[in-house]
């Protein structure tokens, strides 16, 4: 019988279970539009009152800081208009990083060698040609859209 070490789980003689990566675009897409979906939905609040501060003059703001901002629209108007102009920034998060991730798979697979093996310039090429996809697809149409809507204070579809 085997003796377990003084710390870590008791040794049973096999090697750890290893997650395979999926190499299929669609499942890195998938993943990544939910990725995203929660990494906007997680920085919005910092991000408008970032955008604000840089929209308006700090002499026509009550506040001078994201923080002193954040706790400002949350005693005036509540805690939800930190979320005021999310749904821009959401609707272009999800395919962005679906388009960064399902991108980056499927120029992998196309720049791989015939044995399957991927040089590490080769997967340089593969994410530099997904950022300029997610670049040219998603991130300058929402980013104009979504500082539109922040400074007119108008709702997604008006910034359209």
């Amino acid at each position: 019988s085997r003796v377990a070490p003084a710390h870590g789980p008791p040794c049973t003689g096999r090697r750890p279970m290893s997650v395979r990566k999926s190499k299929n675009p669609v499942v890195a897409l998938s993943a990544g539009c939910i990725a995203g979906g929660i990494e906007a939905t997680a920085v919005w609040p910092m991000e408008y009152i970032k955008t604000q501060l840089q929209l308006r003059s700090a002499a026509n703001l009550p506040y001078s800081g994201v923080y002193s901002g954040i706790g400002y629209t949350i005693r005036t108007t509540g805690f939800m208009s930190l979320y005021r102009g999310l749904l821009p920034s959401l609707l272009g998060s999800i395919p962005k990083a679906g388009i960064r991730f399902g991108g980056n798979t499927y120029f992998r697979n196309k720049l791989r060698s015939p044995d399957g093996k991927l040089t590490m310039l080769q997967a340089l090429a593969a994410g530099s040609l997904a950022g300029c996809l997610e670049s040219v697809a998603v991130v300058c149409p929402v980013e104009t859209v979504k500082t539109k809507c922040i400074e007119l204070n108008q709702p997604f579809m008006a910034g359209l």
